[in-house]
């Protein structure tokens, strides 16, 4: 009897497989005329954090960097990504949010970023994912919950 190969090192839910084909899709152009370049690889952040998290990417120059990411405005979300050296790796300036209004309680919107390697080295980008009443300069200042849950770092090489 044949056994059928299962693959246990990646765990994407329907959300994360969502949020990379919108991330493709929206990178791909597909509602211009204008095709842009598709990402080289694309990561989805965890839906949500309470440690600090990390991984790595390896670009070559010139390859663009996919990043899903869900942003609830009434609760939780995770901030724009940030390069520690925007010189190796920009974070470009096509952002694309799909999902309801941020003023609806509870509701959540799948937010596409992307980066461009621009000069051999290595960087990072950070995320940080926010409880934002906590983050508020409203909060009661006896509330003992954090602002930042968690961080998402990922190392980025990028060679020639």
């Amino acid at each position: 009897m044949a056994t059928v190969p299962t693959c246990t090192h990646h765990h994407l839910t329907k959300r994360h497989m969502s949020l990379l084909a919108v991330t493709l899709l929206a990178v791909a152009g597909c509602s211009s005329g204008t095709p842009r370049p598709v990402p080289a690889q694309t990561i989805a952040l965890p839906l949500s954090t309470n440690a600090d998290q990390s991984s790595q990417v390896r670009l070559h120059v010139g390859q663009r960097l996919g990043v899903a990411t869900v942003h609830n405005a009434q609760s939780h979300a995770w901030t724009t990504g940030t390069s520690a050296n925007s010189r190796i790796v920009h974070q470009d300036p096509e952002v694309t949010t799909e999902g309801c209004a941020p003023a609806n309680a509870g509701c959540e919107s799948e937010v596409q970023e992307l980066y461009t390697a621009t000069a051999v080295g290595d960087t990072d980008l950070t995320w940080s994912y926010q409880n934002l009443p906590s983050c508020s300069p409203a909060k009661d200042p006896r509330d003992p919950t954090p602002c930042v849950l968690g961080t998402m770092t990922v190392h980025v090489t990028v060679v020639k």
